[in-house]
């Protein structure tokens, strides 16, 4: 198994040197559910904290709607499911999500997860769709397919596909990774083929590895030639490592789903 302990541990050390900055309130939002999220696997240091948590509580459950809307959605829905209480920002929440389910016409391009549909067909990996960035857009469709199928590896683990899909999706997450450097990518596709029954073919243990030592010193992840980075830079760093983290988790304790998990919590499944 993974030394997670020590991956949580370096993450840790750069959540603190953040939160000694001057951060936005997306910045505080990413870092509380960070802290929170880990604090499953490997508690954090209440001395360094728990003043922040308890503060940044404080500020998220008051949040206007004006900025609440230009927070990251499946950050919004993450904080209601870690608090899962009746607050008044966690009732409206609730109700803006089921709004958005039931009006067609709503841009709601950032709750991708709560608004898939079922795919009657999918596409096929033709010779022609093996460039970029097609090979990445079917492998995607391929990716939400499954989850809905699987739940995100909550039922349906006996869920097969086609011998010839499953290995050109396995390629693809060593595209995204090796060839493209798009984290995002791969570990989506990586946390898809995690949810469904297979054996754990070589390639993907190598695709594993490779995502470990995208964390470096300072315990975020992500491979950045500069040392002082912008707020934008840190929001965008953020959002990688806590994804990064999220599917080093979901590899390492099978009956961590997390998005199932913030699904099931609002009852929008």
């Amino acid at each position: 198994m993974t030394n997670i302990d020590e991956t949580i541990s370096r993450y840790y050390n750069w959540l603190d040197s953040l939160i000694q900055l001057d951060i936005s309130m997306q910045t505080r939002l990413l870092v509380y559910n960070s802290l929170k999220v880990c604090n499953r696997f490997k508690k954090y240091p209440r001395d360094k904290f728990e003043d922040f948590i308890n503060h940044s509580k404080g500020k998220l459950d008051n949040i206007e709607f004006e900025d609440l809307k230009t927070l990251p959605k499946f950050h919004i829905c993450l904080y209601v499911f870690l608090n899962n209480d009746d607050s008044e920002v966690s009732i409206f929440i609730r109700d803006w999500i089921k709004y958005l389910k039931s009006n067609k016409i709503e841009n709601r391009h950032d709750f991708p997860f709560y608004f898939w549909q079922d795919y009657s067909k999918l596409p096929q990996f033709e010779k022609g769709c093996l460039e970029y960035p097609k090979i990445f857009d079917i492998a995607s469709i391929y990716s939400h397919a499954i989850n809905i199928a699987t739940s995100f590896g909550t039922r349906n683990s006996n869920y097969k596909l086609d011998e010839k899909s499953y290995y050109l999706l396995e390629a693809t997450i060593m595209l995204a990774y090796k060839r493209s450097y798009n984290l995002p990518l791969g570990n989506m596709l990586f946390r898809t083929l995690n949810y469904i029954e297979h054996d754990f073919y070589p390639s993907l243990n190598s695709s594993f590895n490779f995502l470990l030592l995208q964390q470096n010193i300072d315990g975020y992840f992500g491979n950045y030639m500069k040392k002082e980075f912008s707020l934008v830079d840190i929001d965008n760093i953020l959002n990688i490592s806590f994804d990064s983290i999220q599917t080093i988790l979901e590899k390492e304790f099978p009956d961590f789903r997390l998005t199932y998990e913030i699904q099931k919590n609002i009852n929008i499944l």
